[in-house]
């Protein structure tokens, strides 16, 4: 299977053949869809009759019916073993029956009225699903029949979220083209209905009700990931919103669920059970960056049956902002030693999801309800900017270590006052401006000719934000950052260098008033860390080159004579400008 667009007519044949080798079938389908989602550019040129609209609204129902028929028959995690055999027999039958009169047949077009009734059938099968799924009469059965069945599950589960992908790849990709295909937005919505969300909840909570073992992890992990793609807050599909908005509803409720989940102790995590905290992770990052309610959804559904946890001798409340930190803290400190030689572990993903979720948080929120969670959680605050710290200590040579680190100036944005003295005292300010010298380096050095990227400009503006906060807050860290800068064992050349232009300005009364001004920095010479700082100062990258300027000023205590001496009025006079204290001619 070497040409992509042959995808969707693949997976209609593996579907229309489901046996026992299926299992591995489907896995081969989705390495390979998977292997071609990280490329920059697809090779979709030959789009042909098998990359359309169309076709994947094919392997989209063909996926729905099959999981559907295959949970009724085949009841992989054992949610039905409490009904009597009659009983189940009803079910199946009325089920079955609902899903066949509700044209799921490849020909037929899928009408509104199409799509509600195999809707309302996969809610009814979600609903049974969660009104078994916590009797004490569901096993765990691990024999290979069962194994082999969760397998074809997760697989299955796998594949409706590649299509998912795949579909909004191609429609990302025909926008760029003159004539955009919009009927790739609702080519998916089979998948991404309220009632299939509700169903890959309960089975996520299913597959978790228990104690994990690696089969159930994995289909654990499929659920949750296609949660997150199907109702992706920034997907062009309606469907994706309409099922967003459906998480948060009854009778989905999504958030009851997603809460009890994610409260469970730390300890309980695993190796392997890591890729399904951050798919968990991830749905909540989703959703408190898209709904301001959301934190305080969270904590009322933790609250209900959640009580106080006493973790490293400190009490603490359950709610959304403990958890979060707490599993933060786990991710960076747990065993083996983070960061870990396993190529499967991916502690640094979740250290960095989560402090996305926390940025979302204070930047989504309302100002009362993060300064409640700071008010009424001061231990996990404390927590936290001790944690923030190791992030900033580990290795700049790892990538993943420095992933993690400058994902960490996120949570310094707007940090308490107090907490730049901590950073002070315990050598925190030395880690930020090595931050700041290797992307400096990786911006003016390495991408010398992209001057207007607002790609690279999103990798060091956090650096640059945070420490001109906290040279604004912090009179120490201000001398502190411009000793670096502007090193005051070279002070004494630069002063001499003011006293030599003061002469030459003497000596030449006759010219106007702008030659008076030193158009180039007096003393910055090139390769140093204020050479490339200035050079952001003329990027035409808009809010790079604020941020610099803003740096810099502060650095010079706001002194327009400092500032033009050190940075030179040609890269000054935008700042200057903006300040009030020129006038750019027109």
């Amino acid at each position: 299977m070497n040409d992509p667009c042959q995808y969707p007519s693949t997976i209609l044949t593996i579907l229309s053949n489901l046996g026992d080798e299926d299992a591995t079938s489907l896995n081969q389908w989705n390495d390979e869809i998977e292997s071609n989602f990280g490329k920059t550019t697809l090779p979709l040129q030959t789009l042909d009759d098998d990359a359309t609209p169309q076709s994947i609204k094919n392997a989209a129902k063909k996926l729905h019916e099959t999981l559907v028929f295959f949970l009724i028959e085949k009841d992989p995690l054992q949610a039905f073993d409490a009904l009597e055999e009659a009983d189940m027999n009803i079910m199946k039958s009325d089920l079955e029956e609902c899903l066949t009169n509700s044209n799921l047949n490849l020909n037929d077009d899928d009408g509104d009225n199409d799509g509600r009734k195999a809707n309302r059938v996969v809610l009814a099968l979600s609903q049974l699903i969660a009104s078994q799924s916590d009797s004490a009469h569901q096993c765990q059965s691990r024999d290979v029949d069962t194994i082999h069945n969760i397998a074809i599950c997760s697989q299955l589960i796998r594949a409706s979220k590649n299509i998912i992908r795949w579909n909004r790849i191609l429609y990302m990709q025909s926008k760029k083209t003159r004539d955009p295909n919009e009927s790739f937005v609702t080519a998916t919505e089979r998948l991404c209905s309220a009632g299939m969300l509700s169903l890959f909840l309960q089975l996520l909570k299913c597959a978790m009700s228990k104690e994990m073992n690696e089969d159930r992890d994995d289909l654990a992990r499929q659920c949750a990931t296609i949660v997150f793609h199907a109702s992706y807050a920034a997907a062009p599909e309606p469907c994706c919103q309409k099922a967003l908005k459906a998480f948060v509803s009854s009778p989905v409720n999504g958030v009851e669920i997603i809460a009890k989940l994610i409260s469970r102790p730390n300890d309980c995590q695993s190796s392997y059970s890591i890729h399904t905290t951050l798919g968990l992770i991830k749905i909540v990052h989703n959703l408190v960056s898209t709904i301001p309610q959301m934190m305080e959804a969270f904590d009322v559904a933790l609250k209900k049956d959640t009580p106080p946890v006493i973790a490293h001798e400190v009490q603490y409340e359950v709610n959304l902002f403990t958890i979060l930190v707490s599993t933060l803290a786990w991710a960076l400190r747990s065993e083996p030693s983070f960061p870990s030689s396993h190529p499967m572990d991916r502690r640094s993903d979740l250290i960095i999801e989560i402090i996305h979720a926390l940025f979302a948080i204070r930047s989504v929120g309302s100002k009362r309800v993060v300064e409640r969670m700071e008010l009424e959680n001061r231990a996990m605050m404390t927590q936290l900017g001790i944690i923030i710290l190791d992030l900033l200590r580990l290795s700049n040579r790892n990538k993943k270590c420095y992933d993690c680190k400058l994902a960490s100036l996120l949570l310094l944005m707007n940090a308490p006052k107090e907490y730049g003295q901590f950073l002070v005292v315990n050598d925190g300010i030395d880690e930020l401006l090595t931050i700041l010298w290797l992307q400096l380096n990786m911006i003016v050095v390495e991408h010398a000719g992209d001057v207007h990227s607002a790609q690279l400009a999103a990798k060091i503006l956090p650096v640059l934000i945070v420490l001109n906060e906290l040279v604004i807050s912090n009179e120490v860290i201000r001398r502190e950052v411009k000793n670096n800068i502007f090193p005051a064992n070279e002070e004494d050349g630069f002063l001499e260098k003011i006293e030599a232009h003061k002469k030459e300005i003497s000596a030449t009364p006759h010219k106007g008033r702008g030659a008076k001004k030193n158009m180039q920095p007096l003393d910055a010479p090139p390769g140093t860390t204020r050479w490339k700082l200035i050079k952001l100062m003329t990027y035409t990258e808009s809010n790079m080159k604020r941020c610099a300027s803003e740096l810099l000023w502060n650095i010079c205590r706001k002194d327009p004579n400092e500032f033009v001496l050190r940075c030179g009025f040609g890269n000054a006079c935008h700042m200057l400008s903006i300040k009030g204290l020129y006038q750019i001619p027109k």
